[in-house]
Formats: structure tokens, C-alpha cells, sequence
């Protein structure tokens, strides 16, 4: 009798565990993310196949290629050069499509620091 009580309580939980998986996003993404700072590669992968069939899609080849000044400018501070910058810049604004900005809140130094911390922002 105790080992059936046993056998449906696991199995009980398997099927509740199985139902949180179905989840757009887990706990484990949410730990992937802190601690890598980027999504999981299964997030990624479905975030790329996302942009390559959203309509704001540019055709392949028409990215500059970086000549070796920019490709190390941009390895040693992490963005691209000022003239590249303005590029983009002027390329967003000339664009037949916009993307549609979201307002989001304004964000207190200390919430800020608990996201890099911990990777999400403190419950309220």
C-alpha cells in the first residue's frame, strides 16, 4: 500500500512538472540567462527564427563588411565605432520600416543593480 501511495504522489508530480514545461519561459532559462547573461540556445535559435521571418527583414549581403579598424574597435569596446554608429543611426531613420517603440518605465540605479545581480528585476 505505501508503495503505491508512493508511485502515484511521483507520478503525480512528474505530470504537474510536465505542464510547467509547457511554459513560453522556465526558471531554468530565467538561471540560464542570469548566470550567461544571453538566452538559452534553444531561446536563441527560436529568437533567430523570429527576425528571419518578421517583415522589418533586410536581404542578405546589404551589412557592410567591418573593415579590420571597425572589426577592432568593436572587439575592444564591445560596440561599434562612432562613423558606424551614425550609419545605422541615419539607416533606422531613412527605413520604410520603423519598429514600433515601447515606453517602457523608468528604472530606478538600485533596480538596475539588482538586475545585473540577479538577473531580473525585484518583486514589488
Amino acid at each position: 500500500m505505501r508503495q503505491i501511495v508512493l508511485a502515484v504522489a511521483i507520478l503525480t508530480s512528474l505530470t504537474v512538472c510536465s505542464g510547467q514545461a509547457e511554459e513560453k519561459r522556465s526558471w531554468l532559462s530565467d538561471w540560464f540567462r542570469a548566470k550567461h547573461g544571453r538566452p538559452t540556445p534553444t531561446e536563441e535559435a527560436q529568437l533567430k527564427a523570429e527576425r528571419e521571418n518578421s517583415a522589418y527583414r533586410t536581404t542578405p549581403g546589404t551589412q557592410p563588411v567591418l573593415n579590420q579598424a571597425e572589426e577592432r574597435f568593436k572587439a575592444k569596446l564591445g560596440r561599434n565605432t562612432p562613423a558606424e554608429e551614425a550609419r545605422l543611426k541615419a539607416e533606422r531613420e531613412n527605413s520604410a520600416f520603423r519598429e514600433e517603440r515601447r515606453e517602457t518605465p523608468a528604472r530606478s540605479w538600485a533596480e538596475e543593480t539588482h538586475r545585473s545581480k540577479y538577473g531580473r528585476y525585484p518583486a514589488k
